[in-house]
C-alpha cells in the first residue's frame, strides 16, 4: 500500500494521464519502459488510467474542470446570431427577386406559352395531351385573383421565384451552412440565368424548381432530424 501523502502531490502539476501514470510507477520503485507495444496501446487509448484522489494541490485541476464542463454562452450566442444574421440575408435576396420580376413583368408581351396556359384554364381537366394538369389550375386560379394583364398572370412565376431563393438558403443551412454558405446559395438561385427566365413566365419551368428544392430539403429533414413526418410531405411534392 502507498500512504494517501505520497499519492496526492502527484496530482498537483499533472496536465496529462501519461505523465500521472509514470509519476506513480516512480512512487512504485520501478521504471517503465517504453516499448513499441506501449506507444500503440497509447495511441489507440487503450493506455490503463489511473484514478489519483484530489487533494490540496489538486485545486487548479477542479477549476479548470468546472471551466470546462461550463456551457459556453458567448458561443451559443455567437451561433445565434449567425443563424439569425443568414436567415435575414437570404429573406433579403428572395424579396429582392421578387421585386425584380415584379418590375420586369410588363416586359417584352406575352409568351406563346401563357397564351397556350390561358386556353387550357378555360377548360380544366384531369390531364392534358403534352402537360399535367397543375399549370393549367395555376392558371385559372391567376386569371380569377389578378387579371389577365402580364402583372397579374406574372405574379405567381415571382412567387415562385422568391420561394425557390428562400428555400435554398433554408436548405445550405440545414446542411451546415453557415451565413456565407446560405447567402452564397441564395445568391445562386437568384442570379442564375435559367432561373431568371424562368420565373419571368407563367410555365411549368417557374414551379418545378421550387418543388424539387422542397423535395430535396423534405429529404435532408427527414434523415437529419428523424423526423418521418417529412417523408410524407415528400410523396405529396412528388405527386
Amino acid at each position: 500500500r502507498i500512504p494517501l501523502h505520497d499519492v496526492c502531490p502527484l496530482r498537483g502539476d499533472s496536465r496529462h494521464e501519461e505523465d500521472r501514470e509514470l509519476q506513480l510507477s516512480r512512487a512504485l520503485g520501478w521504471e517503465p519502459q517504453a516499448t513499441p507495444l506501449r506507444a500503440r496501446r497509447h495511441r489507440r487509448g487503450l493506455s490503463r488510467r489511473f484514478d489519483v484522489p484530489a487533494g490540496e494541490n489538486a485545486g487548479d485541476d477542479q477549476h479548470s474542470q468546472e471551466r470546462r464542463l461550463a456551457p459556453d454562452v458567448d458561443n451559443e450566442e455567437s451561433l445565434e446570431n449567425g443563424a439569425s444574421r443568414g436567415a435575414a440575408i437570404v429573406l433579403l435576396l428572395a424579396l429582392a427577386k421578387l421585386v425584380f420580376h415584379l418590375l420586369i413583368a410588363n416586359r417584352y408581351g406575352i409568351f406563346r406559352d401563357e397564351l397556350y396556359y390561358l386556353a387550357c384554364s378555360e377548360h380544366l381537366d384531369a390531364g392534358y395531351v403534352d402537360q399535367p394538369p397543375l399549370i393549367a389550375f395555376i392558371t385559372w386560379i391567376a386569371r380569377h385573383l389578378f387579371g389577365e394583364s402580364l402583372l397579374g398572370l406574372r405574379l405567381l412565376p415571382a412567387l415562385a421565384g422568391a420561394a425557390t431563393v428562400w428555400l435554398t438558403g433554408k436548405l445550405a443551412r440545414e446542411l451546415g451552412g453557415g451565413v456565407f454558405a446560405q447567402a452564397l446559395a441564395a445568391l445562386a438561385a437568384f442570379a442564375a440565368p435559367i432561373f431568371l427566365l424562368m420565373h419571368h413566365w407563367l410555365t411549368m419551368n417557374a414551379f418545378e424548381p421550387l418543388i424539387w428544392i422542397a423535395c430535396a430539403w423534405c429529404i435532408v429533414r427527414a434523415i437529419d432530424r428523424n423526423e418521418p413526418r417529412y417523408w410524407l410531405w415528400f410523396g405529396v411534392l412528388i405527386g
